[in-house]
């Protein structure tokens, strides 16, 4: 997994990963979103079109940095998911809450 973080309009900032997302990355993506919610960005766009595969708790990683930085009136958005982690949403019903499908919802 790799991923890269830019500011992409007036704090909008958008984390791009590519690859698996799974128990042995999430540990590394862990660190980065923790120092990303200490900088407090309002608005952050969690960019999966890379992501060719997600498992628990690789959402358990991305859910909880949503709850955390929904919880300093932050937004989150996950633009572009397809295939097999559109397909995780859908089955544990997080596609209603907070896909944006395409390019990224302001």
């Amino acid at each position: 997994m790799t991923y890269t973080i830019s500011l992409v309009e007036s704090g909008v900032i958008r984390l791009a990963i590519s690859g698996a997302l799974d128990a042995r990355t999430a540990v590394d993506l862990r660190s980065t979103l923790h120092r990303l919610l200490s900088r407090r960005p309002p608005y952050v766009d969690v960019d999966l079109a890379g992501v060719h595969m997600i498992d628990t708790i690789g959402v358990g990683t991305l859910i909880g940095f949503y709850k955390r930085l929904t919880a300093k009136a932050g937004v989150v958005t996950f633009s572009n998911v397809r295939d097999q982690p559109l397909l995780i949403f859908k089955v544990l019903g997080l596609d209603r809450l907070f896909v944006a499908y395409g390019a990224a919802a302001h």
